[in-house]
């Protein structure tokens, strides 16, 4: 049972935690037309905060702008943009990459994802 355990928090130390992109800003940021102006493109793209998140984990300012351009309008799966993030020494292109490469290879359950039931009746024949 201890084991068990240990393996699930060892799993959730790895979850990312969504952030809204926009308060990123702030924290990343040092002058203020910086901010702002990181705030207006994140405001304007159509962010997954999943993935924005992850693209929070870039150092260097500038990729992870380009990063959040990269994964604007996707969809992302939550486990795969948590192993893009899990090794902390990775560096800032191999982390872009990683995230950028998993956009749009989500499949929602809209997207025929499940099986449909089809009933089909075979035709019936009578016979005198």
């Amino acid at each position: 049972m201890t084991i068990l355990l240990n393996w699930l928090f060892v799993i959730s130390a790895f979850a990312i935690e969504p952030m809204d992109p926009k308060s990123m800003c702030s924290e990343r940021m040092v002058e203020k037309k910086e901010i702002q102006l990181c705030e207006l493109k994140t405001s304007q793209l159509k962010l997954d905060w999943y993935a924005a998140t992850a693209c929070h984990a870039i150092n260097d300012n500038q990729k992870f702008m380009k990063c959040l351009k990269g994964i604007a309008g996707g969809e992302f799966n939550i486990e795969a943009l948590n192993r893009c993030v899990e090794k902390v020494d990775d560096s800032d292109d191999s982390i872009h990459s990683c995230i950028v490469s998993l956009k749009d290879k989500r499949s929602p359950a809209s997207k025929g994802a499940f099986q449909t039931l089809q009933i089909k009746k075979k035709p019936t024949s009578k016979s005198k």
